[in-house]
């Protein structure tokens, strides 16, 4: 009839019809199309002028009495019904219900209505593209500079569709432009960088920047050069640029931040290991403005220079001295491992929690605890707009006269710029004082408020002051966490369930277990957001994550930090009060210990798991967007993506490269960069694994297992390694060997005799626990695997006996192994010396190789013409450190294999090596890591040869025989 339509279930009304109150006195109905908004052309469906500054130009107010789809109920009350589509104004076909048609336009107005989001993502693709081609400043700014004027012309000629979507690679390019000029080192020729290009021992004068750290080894501290001397220089001259200062000693705790000193150190460019996977010390040294180390070797080379300090200068350093006066008393007050807690908690210091708790910390899944972060800022935060709102509100003035939500929130912005130069102002807390600030203008203006927004600005002033921050696990993590509990916040009040449990007026306990309910689902959504995160930077996931959150930040950061704010606080006029309130909070500290000790008994409390590539990472937040958005009220949509999430999730706990190893057809050896240290990885046909060895150098209490091994076994997608080898009981050969058989289960380990070495004696022993089956090797015994074949050339501690003494060496009692698959063959003799090498040699129990890995890494008591000539290696690998240079390799070795014919490679020049074979060709490839100015970092191909024929050893098929220990 006419004047009224049928419309869909509103308001409880089914299928009855309605005045069309949108027509207007005279003039012809207007239908309202089923996409999108009507013509210009046609009148406004809600005349009504009320709210629109709180739901826009086409949407009615609150009071408006027209249906609107704010009055609407949600979609899962309504019924079908027929709906009326605005004619083809051609005769076509009119476009599909619910979507707008695709065009520039249409693209244009969503870029526009999320502007900011999409800007943010276009700055980060640009500093993202800078790690994967390195343009020079020149070519990249003229881009730019084109781009602008193009965006500018578009602008002035009124194409704003076209001058929208100019602006998204405009701001990529801004991004690289900017991360490109933050890379390019200082041009000033008294730059340390330039000057120290070896290792130099030199007098300095310098300034302490921050304050001193010591982890109970290794004690350091940023130092800014103003002069400088060596020993061959009679005068001091100019320097300039940053150094980090390391020592065996903790500094003096006279020596306070802003403090002139004068050091006698030895200098030296940062070095790491060039190994896929392994974190990048150098880069992160650079990234800090950093690119020279130092060394002091007492602190009695360190004196203080009295000078009188202007009043500007000391105001620079209070911060950082109020930091360094804390930290005394939280070690006076609290005994360890509780005060390195605290000091992580209060003033942002970790050096000195221990190995031990920050694993009870990352097993439990609060490890963002310890790092002062977003959790920390908004606990503190709420707690001072509950105080400074409640004081405010004692005056009648300033209610009648002021917002008092907002002075609250404005009060609380100076507590938290304190807090931040309390906890250092290094870059997660400076990232996170500008979420804060960012979170606070939004609130107190009156614009529509969207987190999408708000993540947008942040992470857009945070990469313009520093984009390399993008790169850093703590941003990563951040946003991710923020992300997904607003996504999480969004989805939770449609789902009727959660909605409607408790309606009404509550008790209180049912009031808490709703708020229970919600800090868990909170939990859950940033444990799920960032889990491939945690993964690519750190391999492991807790599982009880969202369980010990629930549990210890009330405890940590509701009870025992505030009581140490407030001590920092009391700690000018009144250090006993400061103690008795560290004292007061210490046990909320004793209580989450004992929680985390509980929490990581479970067997399945946390996984380790291999590095996702990134294709899957994508995937996998693609999913759980799509999970996030309004689809999932479509049944078949939403079985879909459940099922291909859960597809995705397998291939995280299985990944691909563990299925496609199966099909694998050629051999694979590596030579990984350890530093003095050694450790081969060799891939059989089938994804059959041996590792040979696995020990090297390390700086700390972690070994190089946990630290390269394993790191670069995870990057390649490798969780399980099917034999370990040890080829003596040398602890640069086996003492990374433990943290791989406890990850990586291995089925068997190959050694060459018992030893009574403490470390040694504990490997076997934990072996036996895992049930290891271990074995020593006899002469001759060899492993087939499909066409390949490893076998034992000779276990040389057999005519030594069963046993060995303490101090003997062991260099000589070792396993001599080799590798065949056709015609190509590799050698590892160990540390073998000359005399063993000579003997080999007349032995002649088929030596001859392709590749040989250098006797006792390349020394001079090894390596003898002799044993080059029967092995006739293509290739010489030397696994040696970089500060073994000149006895790892010795000097002659070089101009040794250069008369032989041998191209020699080395770990420590050349990074980790990697030979593939078929049998037939061979391909050698080397591995140098990134830095800020060369190359992005991956394998370089050195060279693609045929395989020299060898001579063949016969393969007996059959398991392999070996002697049981």
């Amino acid at each position: 009839p006419g004047g009224y339509r049928l419309r869909r279930r509103q308001h409880g009304r089914r299928g009855r019809p309605q005045p069309d109150r949108t027509r207007r006195p005279g003039g012809p109905r207007p239908l309202r199309p089923a996409y999108g908004r009507l013509r210009r052309n046609q009148p406004r469906p809600h005349p009504c002028r009320r709210g629109l500054d709180r739901h826009g130009p086409d949407i009615p107010g609150r009071n408006c009495r027209i249906p609107c789809r704010r009055q609407r109920p949600p979609p899962s009350h309504r019924t079908p019904g027929p709906r009326l589509r605005r004619p083809s104004p051609r005769g076509g076909r009119s476009p599909p219900a619910g979507h707008p048609p695709l065009s520039v336009t249409s693209f244009s107005r969503h870029l526009s209505s999320h502007l900011l989001a999409a800007l943010a993502i276009a700055f980060i693709c640009g500093i993202g593209l800078t790690t994967v081609i390195r343009l020079p400043p020149l070519p990249l700014a003229l881009m730019t500079g084109g781009t602008l004027c193009l965006t500018a012309l578009l602008y002035l000629t009124r194409r704003q569709d076209l001058s929208r979507l100019s602006l998204v690679p405009l701001i990529c390019l801004l991004g690289a432009l900017h991360t490109t000029a933050a890379d390019k080192p200082s041009s000033s020729q008294g730059d340390i960088s330039k000057i120290i290009r070896e290792k130099r021992e030199a007098v300095v004068i310098g300034t302490l920047l921050s304050m001193a750290t010591y982890n109970g080894e290794t004690g350091q501290a940023r130092i800014a050069l103003q002069s400088i001397r060596f020993a061959d220089s009679p005068r001091f001259s100019g320097a300039e640029g940053t150094v980090l200062v390391s020592s065996r000693e903790p500094w003096p705790d006279y020596m306070l931040p802003g403090t002139s000193l004068t050091l006698r150190l030895t200098l030296q460019r940062p070095s790491g290991f060039n190994t896929p996977g392994v974190f990048n010390y150098p880069l992160h040294l650079a990234r800090q403005d950093i690119r020279v180390t130092g060394y002091v070797s007492s602190a009695a080379h360190i004196h203080r220079l009295e000078q009188t300090e202007p009043l500007l200068h000391q105001l620079r350093f209070l911060p950082e001295r109020w930091r360094h006066q804390v930290g005394l008393a939280i070690d006076q007050a609290v005994p360890p491992p509780l005060n390195a807690i605290y000091r992580a908690l209060v003033i942002g210091d970790q050096s000195r929690v221990d190995g031990d708790t920050r694993d009870l910390f990352r097993d439990s899944g609060i490890m963002h605890i310890l790092s002062v972060s977003g959790t920390h800022f908004a606990i503190i935060s709420t707690l001072l707009f509950v105080v400074c709102h409640w004081l405010l509100r004692r005056s009648a003035w300033l209610i009648l006269h002021a917002n008092i939500r907002k002075l609250a929130l404005a009060a609380c912005l100076p507590v938290l710029f304190a807090y931040a130069l309390l906890a250092g102002m290094n870059t997660p807390v400076l990232r996170t004082l500008i979420m804060c600030c960012t979170a606070v203008i939004a609130l107190c203006s009156d614009r529509r408020k969207s987190i999408s927004a708000l993540l947008a600005a942040a992470a857009l002033l945070i990469l313009i002051i520093d984009p390399h921050a993008l790169f850093t696990a703590s941003f990563q993590l951040s946003f991710a966490a923020v992300a997904s509990i607003a996504l999480a916040a969004r989805i939770l009040p449609e789902v009727k369930e959660f909605d409607t449990a408790l309606p009404g007026e509550q008790p209180w306990h049912h009031r808490a277990l709703r708020w229970l309910t919600a800090a868990l689902a909170a939990s859950v959504a940033a444990t799920l957001g960032t889990a491939p995160l945690l993964l690519q930077h750190f391999n492991h996931v807790s599982l009880v994550a969202p369980l010990s959150n629930l549990l210890i930040e009330p405890l940590i950061c509701l009870f025992s930090l505030p009581l140490a704010l407030l001590a920092c606080l009391t700690l000018p006029f009144a250090p006993d009060a400061t103690a008795k309130l560290l004292e007061l909070g210490a046990p909320g500290l004793t209580i989450s210990l004992a929680i985390m000790r509980f929490c990581t008994r479970f067997p399945l409390s946390g996984i380790w798991l291999a590095s996702p590539p990134a294709w899957l990472v994508f995937l996998y937040y693609a999913m759980l967007l799509l999970l996030a958005m309004r689809w999932y009220r479509n049944r078949k949509v939403r079985l879909t993506v459940l099922a291909s999430f859960a597809v995705i999730v397998l291939l995280f706990v299985f990944p691909p490269y563990e299925v496609t190893s199966r099909l694998k057809r050629d051999l694979t050896v590596t030579f990984l960069d350890v530093g003095q240290g050694s450790a081969t990885l060799l891939e059989f046909p089938g994804g059959y694994r041996i590792l040979v060895d696995g020990g090297g150098s390390s700086a700390s209490s972690r070994t190089v297992g946990e630290t390269v091994i394993a790191p670069f076994l995870w990057q390649r997608g490798i969780t399980r390694v099917d034999q370990l080898v040890v080829t003596h009981p040398d602890a640069d050969h086996y003492n990374g060997i433990p943290f791989i058989l406890s990850h990586f289960s291995p089925g068997s380990l190959w050694i060459s005799r018992p030893s009574t070495d403490d470390q040694f004696s504990q490997l076997i022993r934990q072996a036996k626990e895992a049930r290891l089956h271990v074995s020593i090797p006899a002469d001759g015994e060899e492993l087939t695997v499909g066409k390949g074949n490893f076998r034992c050339v000779r276990n040389l501690a057999a005519r030594r006996g069963k046993g060995s003494t303490k101090g003997e060496n062991s260099n000589d009692a070792g396993l001599i192994l080799q590798a065949r698959f056709g015609d190509f063959a590799v050698l590892l003799p160990g540390d073998i010396s000359r005399k063993m090498e000579r003997m080999l040699t007349a032995e002649g129990r088929g030596l001859t190789s392709t590749v040989l890995l250098a006797p006792h890494h390349g020394s001079k008591t090894s390596n003898s013409g002799l044993f080059f000539s029967a092995v006739a290696p293509e290739y010489l690998v030397v696994s040696a450190g970089r500060k073994t240079t000149g006895h790892f390799p010795h000097p002659g070795l070089q101009r040794q294999c250069e008369e032989a014919g041998i191209r020699m490679l080395t770990t420590a020049g050349d990074g980790t090596v990697k030979v593939d074979t078929d049998g037939r060709w061979l391909t050698v490839s080397t591995y140098r890591a990134a830095s800020m100015t060369g190359p992005p970092a991956a394998y370089r191909r050195e060279v693609r040869t045929a395989v020299p024929a060898t001579e063949g050893i016969s393969f007996r098929p059959g398991p392999p025989k070996v002697t049981p220990l």
